[in-house]
């Protein structure tokens, strides 16, 4: 019976710590969720400093509202946000207070706002009057009063921002990438519009053309900036079949990508800014293209190699080389994937005449008789850039050259890359390794590396990396033992070995060896798995 109740406990106790896990997980969702600015109508007189407020005017309407200024000979400015109509406003001093005060120029203007404008004052310990009027249609209009000197610093910093724009081959689709608010970025939300007719100034112009102008409802909110009315990211997949401007709120996500663009089509974005705190909605950046979905090939110069980041690039990238004078010398192509398996093809005048599969180390493409002066394109296309120890930086390194083979800064490299252990020179802190030299050089500058550590089946049983190569060597706190050496070697087939010592007993490590050509870059044979002996006893 006791067992019974101790089992019945045990499950009741996994139950509650699951409910407690989906209970903590829901509520991170639902706190890091985007939220789009909601607008309410302020319906007192009086606005307040330092946080923005809406007001909704009908055409011809005229509007006052009051400011009372705590501070005296200070700084005050007023920021005007119109949506569908320009509004004529003036901030003028009450002219019926007892002790009145000298009205600067700007108190006895009336100014004219068709987006944003931002006017400063010199601040008076009194009471201000704000006059607003919508002389062409209904509008809802955003008012910000800041105590700040030159108005709020936010929107002195916004016109320094801009918008990077990224190409993606995949559904034709385009990456908007922004930085972060110098002004509470922690506390700053984004949203992006994409339109294509036009850019627009204020993100409330963008919300009354799509959701058009309603006049706020009984419960004082805003339709046509409401959360509840707007459906501020559509759902579809394709943006044609959203009606523009497209409105995407992103929340602190300082980047955003819109599919299915078409072919030529110029699009405009905006990107705005809302601080949660005083919800100030201000412009943050704007930009334009002209949509072409064809990437640019990458131009390969005589001798020089060229690193590509593959997840830029969808996967897909495209090199370009111009033959220069042959004198006789093939065209020798170098392809070395890093972090990724590459298909590659080699074409002339739009045919292909060379295709590559499945490339994993590194490939050597030697074309005879090379056309002088011809463009020969070598695309490149990842098979699979989710290996293990990518990440961000999966691409590929390729080098081409027409010049003579002793000029390339490449080790040639054996038919056969693997490294191989000797079992029976196996001890408790050192193992023997053996692999081919490098042919052609007698002697061969090689560096021996050990990482403490297993290969995985993600490691794609040992196939190395072999890009950044020379920075790996640099960092040798990374490495349990590190050893470079130049080693002879008097035959083509003779093999090299060396002991690699200072190991520890019962232990997995990884051998990496690397070699190098004497002013030139490295090359790495196949990743080894070794094995320590448990224990250093002699039987």
């Amino acid at each position: 019976m006791m067992i019974f109740l101790r089992r019945q406990l045990f499950f009741l106790l996994i139950l509650l710590i699951k409910l407690t896990e989906s209970d903590r997980k829901s509520k991170r969702t639902k706190e890091y969720r985007p939220q789009a600015p909601s607008y309410e109508i302020y319906r007192s007189d009086y606005l307040p400093s330092d946080s923005q407020v809406t007001t909704f005017l009908l055409k011809g309407e005229l509007k006052l509202l009051y400011y009372l200024s705590p501070i005296d000979n200070g700084s005050l400015s007023t920021t005007i946000i119109t949506c569908s109509s320009p509004v004529q406003w003036s901030m003028k001093l009450n002219q019926n207070g007892s002790t009145a005060k000298p009205s600067s120029k700007e108190h006895n203007r009336t100014f004219l706002t068709e987006d944003m404008t931002t006017k400063n004052f010199t601040a008076f310990k009194e009471l201000y009057v704000l006059q607003l009027t919508a002389p062409e249609s209904d509008t809802y209009v955003h008012i910000y009063i800041s105590t700040e000197a030159d108005g709020p610093q936010a929107l002195r910093n916004s016109y320094l921002q801009k918008l990077r724009l990224q190409k993606r081959q995949k559904k034709k689709r385009l990456t908007i990438r922004w930085e972060a608010s110098l002004v509470d970025p922690q506390g700053t939300d984004y949203c992006l519009t994409v339109s294509s007719k036009k850019n627009y100034k204020t993100l409330c112009s963008a919300q009354a053309e799509k959701f058009g102008v309603v006049p706020p409802s009984v419960t004082g909110q805003a339709l046509v900036a409401s959360q509840a009315a707007i459906n501020w990211k559509p759902k579809g997949r394709d943006i044609e079949k959203s009606a523009f401007p497209l409105i995407a709120c992103v929340g602190r996500k300082r980047q955003y990508t819109v599919p299915n663009l078409k072919q030529g089509q110029t699009y405009y974005f905006d990107l705005f800014a809302t601080n949660r705190q005083s919800n100030l909605t201000y412009f943050f950046g704007s930009t334009s293209t002209k949509f072409d979905s064809r990437i640019k090939p990458i131009s390969l110069r005589d001798g020089k190699s060229v690193f590509a980041n593959l997840r830029k690039f969808d996967g897909k990238i495209v090199f370009k080389f111009k033959v220069g004078k042959v004198r006789g010398n093939p065209l020798n192509i170098f392809i070395m994937p890093c972090g990724a398996l590459i298909d590659a093809e080699v074409s002339l005048k739009g045919k292909t005449i060379i295709s590559r599969e499945r490339i994993e180390k590194m490939d050597h493409i030697a074309i005879k008789s090379p056309e002088e002066g011809a463009r020969y394109h070598i695309k490149t296309v990842a098979v699979n850039i989710n290996r293990e120890g990518a990440g961000r930086n999966s691409g590929v390194e390729v080098f081409a050259t027409s010049k003579s083979t002793s000029k390339i800064p490449l080790p040639t490299m054996p038919s056969q890359t693997a490294v191989e252990e000797i079992a029976s020179m196996r001890k408790c802190n050192s193992v023997t390794v053996a692999w081919l030299p490098s042919p052609g050089e007698k002697v061969g500058h090689y560096c021996i590396l050990v990482k403490e550590g297993k290969l995985r089946e993600e490691d794609d049983y040992g196939i190395p990396n072999q890009c950044g190569l020379e920075s790996r060597l640099k960092k040798s706190v990374n490495f349990d033992v590190k050893c470079c050496k130049d080693i002879r070697h008097n035959y083509t087939n003779s093999v090299i070995t060396e002991k690699i010592n200072y190991l520890g007993p019962g232990k997995s490590y990884v051998v990496q060896v690397i070699v190098k050509k004497p002013k030139g870059k490295s090359l790495a044979y196949d990743l080894l798995q070794v094995h320590t002996t448990p224990s250093c006893h002699k039987y």
